[in-house]
C-alpha cells in the first residue's frame, strides 16, 4: 500500500493548493443547509418589506425587496447549482465555471446594483424624516456600502439587523 504522506509530498504548490478547496467546501452540510435558510430568511425578509407601511420613499423599499430577492437567489444557487456542479466536477473545471467566468459576478451584481441605492435611500430618508432610530439608519447606511462586495452575507446580515432595529422602534 502506497504511503499516503508520501503522494502528499511529491505534489506540486498548484496541486497542494486544491486541498482546500471551495469544491469541497461547498459540499459541507452546513454551507448547504445555511445557503438554504438564508434563501427562505430573504424570501420572508423581502415580503416583509413589500408589505411594510411606511413614509419613506416607495422606490427604496421596492429596490430593497428585489436587492434581497437577489441575494436570496444567490444562496439558493450556492444551496443547489453549485452542489451539483461540485459532485460532477474536478476542481480545475469548478474553478472555470465559478472563478474563472464572470457570469457569477454578473449575478451578484444585480443584488449590488439594487441594494446600494435602495439601503442608501432608505438610511438618508429615515435619518432625515426621523422615522427610523438613528442606530437603524446607519445599520442600512452600512449595509448599502456592504452590499457592493460579491458576496452576500454581511450587507445582508448588517441589513437585517437595521430591520429588526426599526421593528422594534414602538
Amino acid at each position: 500500500m502506497d504511503d499516503p504522506f508520501q503522494h502528499h509530498l511529491n505534489r506540486g504548490p498548484k496541486e497542494h493548493r486544491h486541498d482546500r478547496h471551495l469544491r469541497r467546501g461547498s459540499l459541507h452540510p452546513v454551507g448547504i443547509g445555511s445557503a438554504a435558510l438564508t434563501t427562505i430568511g430573504c424570501l420572508l425578509l423581502g415580503m416583509g418589506l413589500l408589505r411594510w407601511r411606511t413614509t419613506l420613499p416607495r422606490w427604496a423599499v421596492l429596490a430593497a425587496a428585489a436587492g434581497v430577492w437577489f441575494a436570496g437567489a444567490t444562496a439558493w444557487a450556492l444551496s443547489t447549482f453549485v452542489v451539483a456542479a461540485a459532485k460532477g466536477t474536478t476542481n480545475a473545471h469548478f474553478d472555470d465555471l465559478f472563478f474563472n467566468s464572470p457570469w457569477v459576478l454578473w449575478g451578484m451584481a444585480v443584488k449590488s446594483l439594487l441594494c446600494f441605492p435602495a439601503l442608501l435611500g432608505l438610511a438618508i430618508a429615515g435619518w432625515r424624516q426621523r422615522s427610523i432610530s438613528r442606530p437603524a439608519a446607519v445599520a442600512l447606511g452600512l449595509a448599502a456600502v456592504l452590499s457592493l462586495w460579491p458576496p452576500y452575507p454581511p450587507g445582508l446580515i448588517v441589513a437585517s439587523i437595521g430591520f429588526a432595529l426599526i421593528a422594534r422602534r414602538p
